[in-house]
């Protein structure tokens, strides 16, 4: 709540801490590559159901979902191929790096994430040809 109201004010920080922000924020990808790589490979891959579920719901269903929302809402067709699209990246570090503090299931989580990479070489394909024909 409090960054929304930020922004509805038009609150500038100064430039000391905007500087201070953007070091902070730069070095925040490569810490979550590379805790994320820490944490898969210290567990087997593993293909089950449950993996199977969380891959495609993330590459095949959330996306589907997504254009089915769009749809009605009469967005310009280039808005929704990115919405899609967006939608349709891989399965992210955030369930693994979340799910290994509670001890939920990381084997699960890491092997989604493998997989849903691997197989998104074929689910981002086909999504990207199936927007390519909406007009």
């Amino acid at each position: 709540m409090l960054g929304v109201v930020v922004a509805v004010v038009k609150f500038h920080v100064p430039v000391y801490v905007e500087k201070g922000l953007i070091i902070l924020g730069a070095a925040t990808e490569g810490t979550a590559l590379f805790v994320t790589g820490l944490i898969v490979s210290a567990q087997r891959f593993t293909l089950n159901w449950s993996v199977g579920r969380a891959v495609l719901a993330k590459n095949v269903i959330q996306p589907a979902l997504c254009l089915a929302v769009v749809f009605p809402l009469a967005m310009p067709v280039e808005q929704t191929r990115y919405v899609v699209l967006l939608s349709a990246i891989p399965c992210g570090f955030f369930g693994i790096l979340f799910g290994e503090s509670f001890d939920a299931t990381p084997e699960v989580a890491s092997s989604s994430l493998i997989a849903s990479t691997v197989l998104s070489i074929f689910t981002l394909t086909g999504w990207i040809v199936l927007l390519g024909h909406l007009r």
